[in-house]
């Protein structure tokens, strides 16, 4: 089968990107073909499919948003991948184009990518699996848990004020 594997990032920085190359090799190592769809970062792995990754936000080098420029082109630019964005639309039709992906497996999208990115999967008719490991498009704002005195708290996002969840 060939599987699609998006992320907004094609480094390990973090947890979601180990997540994403551990999933990428155990897909390869039972026989299935990965394609990976990333923003072009200099730092990204190497794959010779990165023809098809999208440009930045600000430069190759800046991957958060604090190193991005302020300049009217950079605003502009982050604000069309909050919602639309054709650039993302159009390299999601040429990767499923050229490459034929039987699913599409997405784990994180917003913001570097862009929500379009499912528009052009729905075009070329692609079944989409979303993980949904980040709630920032059902939360007004970020989700947090922390322990105190060994109980856990959930505080704000879509549940409201803080609450203990293990009294």
């Amino acid at each position: 089968m060939k599987i699609l594997l998006t992320s907004y990032r094609y480094f390990i920085s973090g947890g979601p990107e180990r997540y994403l190359f551990n999933v990428q090799a155990q897909l390869v190592q039972q026989g299935h073909m990965v394609i990976p769809f990333s923003v072009d970062y200099a730092g990204n792995q190497a794959t010779p499919l990165s023809r098809y990754f999208v440009r930045p936000i600000g430069g190759r080098d800046q991957v958060y948003f604090d190193q991005h420029g302020k300049s009217p082109a950079v605003v502009l630019k982050t604000l069309s991948r909050l919602f639309y964005s054709r650039e993302v639309e159009q390299a999601a039709l040429k990767v499923v184009d050229e490459q034929q992906p039987d699913v599409a497996y997405i784990l994180h999208y917003l913001r570097k990518l862009s929500p379009s990115l499912l528009v052009g999967l729905k075009k070329r008719n692609i079944p989409i699996v979303v993980r949904l490991s980040d709630y920032a498009c059902y939360a007004r704002r970020p989700i947090a848990c922390v322990t105190v005195n060994r109980a856990l708290y959930v505080c704000g996002g879509i549940y409201g004020p803080a609450y203990e969840i293990n009294a």
